[in-house]
């Protein structure tokens, strides 16, 4: 007995969608099956597939079809059984990044560090996270090298006191941007008296010296002495002066 083939359908996740049309992201896939009509028709039940734009939606041998660019125009997936066929078509759509943001907006280093300049990596987040467009950043750039330096991978390298905008542009023009002050620490400081012996109610000057000068973090000091029934160090944040109160020896200690 023979039962002639007299059409096709195709179905996706058991459901015949045969005609329809479906969106389909950028990257992502899914899965048809043909059936033939009849089902136990006699003829030839061999499957094959077929793209009209493949470039922009493709289909495999077993059915698997793949956003692979967007387009603007549905691309028609066939299935073609004997001298039969059914069509369902896929329009493909990327989704583009809205937004970038950096772990940082604000930054500080070091422009001397413990032994080289300070550096710090800035990392980037795309917004939406499922985005197909291609996550990466086409240029990093700085608004002051002479202050701050940024590298292909994002990080931000310390070169000398002030402040600088780091900015970092997708490949469609998403902009984001980082501020960064870049400070010069105290390496030392220097205490240096009139004189070192004194006599009892004699004031003397005592000097403080920050090194270097044109550091610019907080220059806030601190004085203590370590006997105050011997050294007066009342006048000394204010007026630079100590006052000797009775025989003794005291330390003077200063500290940023």
């Amino acid at each position: 007995v023979v039962i002639p083939l007299t059409g096709v359908e195709i179905y996706k996740d058991g459901t015949n969608v045969t005609g329809n049309t479906m969106q389909l992201v950028k990257g992502n896939s899914f899965t048809l099956k043909a059936s033939p009509v009849p089902a136990d028709t006699t003829d030839d039940k061999t499957v094959t597939w077929e793209s009209s734009d493949p470039t922009s939606v493709s289909v495999n041998d077993d059915g698997v079809v793949t956003a692979l660019k967007e387009s603007t125009e549905p691309v028609t997936i066939t299935a073609k059984i004997g001298n039969k066929t059914a069509e369902i078509k896929v329009t493909p759509k990327e989704i583009h990044i809205e937004s970038i943001i950096l772990n940082k907006n604000y930054m500080k280093l070091d422009a001397k560090g413990l032994t080289a300049p300070e550096k710090e990596q800035l990392k980037v987040t795309y917004v939406p996270e499922n985005a197909t467009d291609a996550k990466q950043i086409k240029t990093w750039s700085t608004s002051d090298s002479t202050v701050a330096t940024v590298s292909a991978d994002g990080t931000v390298t310390a070169v000398a006191a002030g402040t600088a905008n780091i900015t970092a542009v997708t490949e469609n023009g998403k902009t984001v941007s980082c501020e960064v002050v870049v400070e010069k620490h105290i390496d030392s400081i220097e205490l240096t008296a009139a004189k070192t012996t004194i006599k009892r109610k004699e004031t003397v000057d005592l000097t403080t010296v920050i090194n270097p000068e044109d550091a610019t973090v907080d220059k806030t000091l601190e004085y203590s002495v370590d006997n105050a029934d011997i050294l007066d160090i009342s006048k000394l944040e204010t007026e630079g002066k100590v006052t000797g109160l009775k025989e003794g020896t005291a330390t003077v200690t200063v500290t940023a």
